[in-house]
């Protein structure tokens, strides 16, 4: 008998997030804001599995409002951050934050949380015909990371692929150990690149604020190098378990 996959646990998370977030104070929200972004990937990789393409931009709006914040949030915990900095990013969190206040309390944040509610069956073997397109576009990904020779923009093309393909996987009851050690390893150089950006914007760089960035540049490099290796160890075993999704 075709199972059916129901999206209720994370459309849970979402909702439970969106309140915790909403009435926390200050920084107290970390975890929720975390959450909050995972629960709209693996709600946005169960409407892939189901052919769904609405809703998508609206999940990806908060996304992108929680995005600042949470980037805010990994670069002031980050080893050795100058303190200016870490003073700077203090100042800017709660611009971010309210940003994202104002989309959780946008109308159309409710409506999706309401028509999101109703969505049909996901039946396991549909989800199982779509998967084969979202293991090609890793595959494609990861050519495109070869001839690229694995600059960084090519390893965030694999990130979100990666992260799409793994929630898919787990949507389907499947345990992809392999892309959860390569989705660390490109998640790992993405926090670096994102400090990085945020170096860019510093107003007031001093002597302190280059030898950061400069060691932050030595870091991630190293983890493009890192990144690059264990995709093709993972690439492996991916085509080998892709063999059951494929056809030919």
């Amino acid at each position: 008998m075709d199972s059916v996959i129901k999206p209720d646990l994370w459309l849970d998370r979402l909702r439970s997030s969106l309140v915790a977030v909403d009435e926390a104070r200050d920084s107290g929200d970390r975890e929720a804001v975390h959450t909050l972004r995972v629960a709209t990937r693996r709600i946005d990789a169960w409407l892939q599995l189901a052919g769904i393409r609405v809703f998508r931009d609206d999940l990806r709006r908060l996304r992108h409002a929680a995005g600042k914040v949470r980037d805010i949030d990994v670069a002031r915990t980050r080893e050795k951050l100058p303190p200016q900095v870490a003073t700077w990013l203090d100042d800017e969190y709660p611009a971010a934050r309210e940003e994202l206040v104002r989309a959780i309390r946008d109308e159309s944040t409710g409506a999706l949380l309401e028509a999101l509610r109703l969505l049909p069956p996901l039946l396991e073997s549909d989800a199982r015909l779509r998967l084969e397109r979202i293991v090609r576009r890793v595959f494609r990904a990861g050519e495109h990371l070869e001839k690229a020779d694995g600059d960084i923009g090519s390893l965030h093309r694999l990130r979100r692929r990666v992260k799409l393909l793994r929630y898919a996987r787990e949507w389907l009851g499947e345990r992809p150990r392999s892309l959860v050690r390569l989705q660390t390893a490109l998640g790992e150089l993405n926090d670096t690149a994102v400090l990085l950006k945020l170096l860019e914007l510093y107003p007031h760089p001093d002597a302190a604020t280059h030898e950061f960035e400069t060691r932050c540049h030595e870091t991630i490099a190293a983890q493009q190098f890192s990144a690059v290796h264990v995709w093709s160890e993972c690439e492996r075993d991916l085509r080998e378990e892709s063999k059951r999704w494929i056809s030919t």
